[in-house]
């Protein structure tokens, strides 16, 4: 049996590779978002030992785990318990220095996100009850902008799901 954690992981990917378009706004020149180059990271930063050649396709996404999750003392009952599971969604694109380009389709891109993914239930995923919300990250990493000629910006998805209890010799 897959984790909980992991089938939300896999359905926000999927909503992710096959629900949006990833389309480009009119005027800008980046090309679309192509549903391979959409994947997940383990790790959200950078990758010295890549430096100079990457290994993922761009334009994408990149979808990890960062920070920390809380959980608040209120979100259990005798039944069920809450778990918070955050994503990042980081946008990447090369655009060669350009303060300006293709920031209509960047935004165009982070704003599909967040509305496909506030406030939603999700589907396909063993639990009680599961439900999304998003934020948008509007800061640049402007390190890996001058560094990598590339930027990056993007969407925190906060997944919250409901699981009952079990005990330590139930299995799951």
């Amino acid at each position: 049996m897959t984790s909980v954690r992991k089938q939300t992981l896999d359905e926000i990917l999927r909503i992710l590779r096959k629900e949006i378009a990833w389309d480009v706004e009119r005027g800008d020149t980046c090309q679309p978002i192509d549903p391979d180059a959409i994947v997940f990271r383990k790790i959200s930063g950078e990758r010295d030992i890549n430096a100079g050649r990457s290994m993922e396709r761009l334009p994408g996404i990149f979808v990890s785990c960062p920070g920390t999750e809380p959980v608040p003392e209120e979100s259990g009952e005798n039944a069920h318990d809450e778990y918070r599971w955050m994503f990042l969604c980081q946008i990447c694109d090369s655009d060669k220095y350009g303060p300006d380009d293709n920031i209509g389709t960047y935004w165009l891109w982070q704003e599909k996100l967040c509305r496909k993914l506030h406030f939603k239930c999700l589907d396909n995923i063993d639990a009680f009850r599961s439900f999304s919300t998003a934020r948008s990250v509007n800061v640049v990493d402007e390190r890996y902008w001058v560094k990598e000629e590339m930027f990056k910006a993007g969407v925190v998805i906060m997944v919250r799901v409901w699981m009952t209890r079990i005990s330590d010799d139930t299995r799951l």
